[in-house]
């Protein structure tokens, strides 16, 4: 009688369902948390109550629709964020389920997000200017950045 070669359990097991599943959604969050090509974001001036930001949006971005995100750390009970925003000097108006504004009494703390999605056409090949005011008071402003978004009516 022959006795058998060990075997080998072999990791990751890629006909796994689940495994393919999980590591597609995590690609997936990877992508979408890479700011897209032909975007510059940017924190122009800063003190602990208010924040001017600046991206500037490639003309010719095939994106038709862009969500800006300002990501803040520290919030609590008394901590109150907003913001307001313009394209190319005119003001922007957000959809009735972004969040634009935010305080305490929700009840969030830890690390909050404020969200705006946009509409951004083609500019002939000129560069748009979106730009923001940001309100802060009891928390910190950590990160700004601008997103692809799949709305289809802002």
């Amino acid at each position: 009688m022959r006795a058998e070669a060990p075997q080998c359990d072999t990791w990751p097991d890629w006909a796994m369902p689940g495994l393919r599943h999980w590591l597609g959604a995590l690609g997936i969050v990877a992508l979408l948390a890479i700011p897209f090509a032909g975007v510059a974001c940017e924190i122009q001036e800063q003190t602990h109550q208010s924040a001017r930001v600046l991206c500037l949006i490639d003309g010719d971005t095939k994106a038709k629709f862009v969500r800006f995100e300002a990501r803040f750390d520290g919030f609590h009970d008394d901590s109150v964020v907003g913001m307001t925003l313009s394209l190319d000097g005119e003001d922007v108006r957000c959809r009735a389920q972004d969040r634009t504004t935010l305080s305490g009494e929700s009840g969030d703390e830890g690390e909050v997000l404020l969200f705006c999605s946009l509409r951004v056409a083609p500019n002939e090949g000129r560069t748009r200017v979106m730009e923001g005011l940001l309100e802060i008071s009891h928390a910190e402003l950590s990160s700004v950045r601008l997103v692809p978004d799949t709305a289809t009516d802002p």
